[in-house]
């Protein structure tokens, strides 16, 4: 991903995901990384500490979210929410901080499947 490039994106409040660019990308070698899997799923990697933020705005750690409600977008379909069914270690990797003015985006593994994980500021 590179800087201006669309991403779909959502914040607490909204009812869907909407296109917003990418602001800044800043990659953080050797990070400890956790594997999420949803109950459809649908698969992330990303770093234990990345915050996760639920429907209804609370906030946790993505090594901490068993069992909470993601948003998870499949193909072209609308925001559907699933509970986080498994957290695995997935090692020390490189990830891809990026910035989207403080709101949430959709990444995974495979980009037909895609989960809200990533907020640029932690909001306890």
């Amino acid at each position: 991903c590179e800087t201006d490039e669309l991403i779909d994106c959502w914040d607490v409040g909204d009812n869907d995901t909407h296109l917003a660019p990418i602001e800044a990308v800043s990659p953080q070698q050797e990070t400890p990384c956790v594997l999420l899997t949803m109950e459809s799923g649908a698969q992330v990697i990303c770093s234990r500490e990345t915050p996760v933020t639920d429907k209804s705005g609370r906030v946790y750690l993505a090594q901490d979210c068993q069992g909470v409600e993601l948003g998870v977008l499949h193909e072209d379909e609308p925001l559907t929410w699933e509970p986080v069914t498994s957290v695995e270690c997935a090692g020390l990797l490189t990830v891809y901080k990026i910035s989207v003015g403080n709101i949430s985006y959709a990444a995974g593994v495979d980009p037909e499947h895609r989960i809200i994980t990533h907020n640029a500021i932690y909001k306890p």
